[in-house]
């Protein structure tokens, strides 16, 4: 029997609580590219060199799960950010630290060389050629017990390039792997008022006696690729016993031109208690906001010595 989560049922979770109109406020987002010989182009510099198949495409069902106290006045659902997109096969040994994780069964010792992989595209400003930053989430197929460690395998990845000559990755980062068994949301959306569009994720993971996930921010202006700002976004469980969720609150975080990041915070339980009704708070955080927390896991993806 397999120790893994289904990888297209994230653990992030949402609540059937009215948001304020300050979160749901109507903002312009970047659509992620639909054609498809660009996609693979891309999803070929991300993986050089390897077989790549499109799969047929499989719907999947969303399940309410209700993993709160019989008591609790709270209903949870999953979400899944790809639930509805095409995946692909990508053939090839593994080529890090997290994929020599993701691709061995811990029971057997076998290896999988066989990649699921889920992406999407978006087009990012450039001076010169065509830029990219890509979302992918990805497992192993035929690997029936998988370390907690890489369950999945989440990933930003930024690809320059020009149509004529081809594209190359320029950065990677890897998003928590830790039970990590889904991507709840990923948006391209205008945080500083100003027309720039930043890349948030909503990135699972897990350990033992606790849930959550995680915001991932990026500022794709920046050199060097990486979030400007890491911070919980749902955790259930864990030493204070809490269900709590966080949502971005896009007009607060314009109005301060993103030099912080604001959220609405809605805590459930605590210390194992249901509350009457939820306790609302509205924390803003600078730039550089839990960044270095992210740092340890991004040695999982230095290239492979085996």
């Amino acid at each position: 029997m397999s120790c893994q989560r289904s990888v297209w049922s994230s653990l992030a979770l949402i609540l059937f609580i009215p948001l304020t109109h300050s979160v749901l406020a109507a903002t312009a987002e970047t659509r992620p590219v639909t054609d498809e010989v660009l996609r693979l182009q891309v999803l070929r510099a991300i993986f050089p060199g390897m077989e790549i198949a499109r799969l047929p495409l499989q719907p999947v069902k969303h399940v309410l799960q209700t993993t709160t106290p019989s008591s609790s006045p709270y209903q949870i659902v999953a979400t899944d950010a790809f639930a509805d997109d095409t995946a692909y096969t990508v053939r090839g040994r593994a080529t890090n630290g997290i994929e020599e994780c993701a691709s061995e069964d811990v029971v057997t010792r076998q290896r999988s060389l066989i990649r699921e992989v889920k992406f999407r595209v978006f087009p990012v400003r450039s001076s010169v050629g065509r830029s990219f930053v890509v979302v992918a989430q990805y497992r192993f197929l035929g690997i029936e017990s998988v370390a907690g460690a890489c369950w999945s395998i989440g990933m930003a990845v930024r690809v320059r390039g020009f149509e004529s000559s081809g594209y190359e990755v320029q950065g990677r980062y890897l998003f928590q792997p830790w039970h990590h068994g889904g991507i709840a949301s990923i948006r391209m959306i205008d945080l500083d008022g100003e027309g720039n569009n930043y890349l948030a994720v909503d990135s699972d993971w897990g350990g033992a006696g606790v849930a959550g996930s995680s915001f991932y921010i990026f500022d794709l202006r920046q050199a060097h690729f990486g979030p400007v700002l890491i911070g919980l976004s749902s955790i259930e469980g864990g030493e204070e016993e809490q269900l709590a969720t966080a949502t971005i609150d896009i007009s607060r975080t314009r109005l301060k031109r993103a030099r912080s990041f604001c959220f609405v915070r809605r805590t459930m339980i605590e210390a194992g208690h249901p509350l009457p009704t939820p306790r609302i708070s509205r924390p803003c955080y600078p730039a550089g906001y839990g960044v270095s927390n992210g740092d340890l896991e991004q040695d999982s993806l230095k290239p492979s010595t085996q």
